[in-house]
């Protein structure tokens, strides 16, 4: 029995519709921001996740609208959360590499700088920055880098679905040559 409540238009197409649209957007962004619009979108989505976080974001909505519109139901939403974290590890790992240790005070500051550090690419952008700073603070500096480096690797083998034991199981039943 339907209603007039359900949706006819499944959530999974609403997501893969918009992440196309983004995805054409930052490509258009990529190439050549003329206009007024573009180049807000632009300072505000480098602000937030920085030229590495963004660059990194344009196959990310690629594969986010081909999870989303080929992958009948499997794992369709833990694939989509693996995918934006690979994009904000990307970043913090970005973030990590180029931003200076002696900086942890978490001031407005610190975050306009941040922010103007995403634009010109000189840090993560402010999302990202401040999760790596934070991670920074609490773990160190190369402790950091490895958590983000296995946590990039991580997500982006969990936005393909493929997993620890499978990898392993691959490698188990590898095909071998026969001795004489």
């Amino acid at each position: 029995v339907t209603t007039e409540y359900e949706s006819p238009i499944p959530s999974s197409a609403i997501v893969a519709i918009f992440s196309f649209l983004l995805f054409i957007l930052f490509v258009v962004i990529t190439v050549n921001p003329e206009g007024a619009l573009l180049a807000a979108v632009k300072s505000i989505v480098l602000g937030l996740i920085g030229q590495v976080g963004f660059y990194c974001s344009i196959p990310a909505l690629l594969y986010l609208f081909i999870i989303h519109t080929f992958s009948r139901k499997t794992a369709v939403k833990m694939r989509s959360v693996c995918l934006i974290l690979f994009v904000v590890f990307c970043g913090m790992i970005y973030h990590l590499i180029v931003m200076p240790t002696d900086v942890m005070d978490f001031s407005m500051e610190q975050i306009l700088a941040f922010y103007s550090g995403g634009n010109t690419g000189s840090t993560g952008g402010v999302l990202c920055g401040c999760l790596a700073m934070t991670l920074r603070w609490a773990c160190g500096g190369p402790l950091s880098l490895v958590i983000t480096g296995v946590g990039a690797v991580l997500t982006l083998l969990g936005a393909m679905q493929i997993t620890i034991p499978s990898i392993i199981r691959a490698i188990a039943n590898r095909p071998r040559d026969d001795w004489e």
